[in-house]
């Protein structure tokens, strides 16, 4: 997949320099917990891998940050703030698996053990099973740790589309979560990443998607809980909505090489594109549910000639925004270093390496999108 960088000329100067900014900043790294419950030193290792590969950071600062990040304790085992998260973050610095061999084996081992052991997921208690607190984030961690198989979580995932299935014929119980962060959506993720060929179990949990989606004018579109009469806003978050959700459907078709499936996707989040932005106080510029993170997904979605526009756009204002009060909050999912890991991204169009902290196929492992065959 051949993406050209979304800044050039100046504008890519300036987003390096912001990125480098960021994170040489005390600030990004401020912590209100232990090491070990903060996502904040991965973000660093992986903004300061990312600035190594364009030229604009130095081999001390990456080891620096990486032996910062290698901290995890065994009861934090999540794919954000725990283990699961510390091994995308080895994978993408190190993803010749040269290094780290003991970490990774420590962190492969509890992770296993976390997914086998895990008890049913409990659809009011997402983080039972969601991706960013749950068992899949953490079985979508295990795969790429690479020491084993994530199979224990395919009969985790059987069973919890069994849960869901009744909870849909029921009419009753707990309101069903549909999100990629914590929701049933994140499920999908985790098997497209882990278990991509368990094609089976995987579009049970696309159907179960497209049942809980809206029409509206002609597409798909999600809501954050399944509310079947309540139509959903255009509102664009990676976390929540059809954004998210959209991207994580067409890894599938493209795993599947289902162009149909695909189209669906892709015209739901165009579709949430093209409209007016609705009011969202949860808007900023950062990867979770701003517009760093709708700009990285549109531009996974470069074959499209509609995407391109809007990515760029999002871009654009992300680097307007680079530098404010908002770029001085820690973190990297919420934070200013994930709005640094953009700018250097956007800048450049390198490999991205981290997609999978929020359940995508990195651009490496992400297949051309099927096309449909000609009328």
């Amino acid at each position: 997949m051949n993406r050209a960088p979304l800044f050039g000329g100046a504008d890519a100067a300036r987003a390096l320099e912001l990125a480098a900014r960021i994170a040489a900043s005390p600030a990004a790294l401020v912590a209100s917990g232990p090491r070990e419950s903060s996502d904040r030193y991965g973000g660093a290792a992986l903004v300061a891998e990312a600035l190594a590969r364009a030229g604009r950071s130095e081999p001390e600062t990456l080891r620096a940050a990486v032996r910062d990040a290698l901290v995890f304790a065994p009861d934090r085992l999540s794919l954000v703030a725990g283990a699961g998260g510390l091994a995308i973050v080895l994978d993408a610095v190190d993803p010749g698996r040269v290094t780290f061999r003991s970490v990774r084996a420590r962190l492969a081992g509890a992770l296993a053990a976390s997914v086998r052991d895990a008890p049913p997921g409990d659809l009011s208690s997402p983080a039972s099973y969601d991706l960013l607190a749950g068992c899949a984030g953490r079985a979508l961690a295990l795969a790429l740790a690479g020491a084993e198989p994530s199979t224990a979580f395919a009969p985790f995932a059987h069973e919890l589309a069994d849960t869901i299935e009744q909870r849909l014929t029921a009419h009753d119980g707990p309101e069903l979560n549909l999100g990629v962060s914590h929701g049933i959506a994140g499920v999908l993720a985790a098997l497209n990443l882990a278990l991509p060929g368990e094609r089976s179990l995987a579009r049970r949990y696309v159907d179960l998607l497209l049942r809980c989606s809206h029409a509206v004018r002609g597409a798909r579109r999600w809501g954050a809980h399944w509310r079947a009469g309540e139509t959903p806003s255009a509102r664009r978050a990676w976390c929540y909505q059809t954004v998210g959700i959209a991207a994580i459907v067409a890894d599938r078709a493209r795993i599947d090489r289902d162009a149909a499936l695909y189209a669906v996707a892709a015209d739901a989040l165009a579709a949430v594109l093209d409209d007016p932005a609705p009011p969202d106080r949860f808007n900023n510029a950062a990867l979770c549910h701003g517009d760093a993170g709708v700009a990285s997904i549109a531009w996974s979605f470069c074959e499209d000639a509609r995407f391109v526009p809007h990515a760029v756009r999002l871009a654009q204002r992300v680097l307007e925004i680079a530098g404010s009060e908002e770029t001085r909050r820690p973190g990297f999912l919420d934070g200013a270093l994930g709005i640094a890991q953009f700018l250097v991204d956007a800048a450049t169009a390198q490999e991205r390496r981290w997609l999978p902290l929020i359940g995508l196929l990195p651009d490496e492992l992400r297949p051309v999108a099927p096309q449909s065959p000609p009328a």
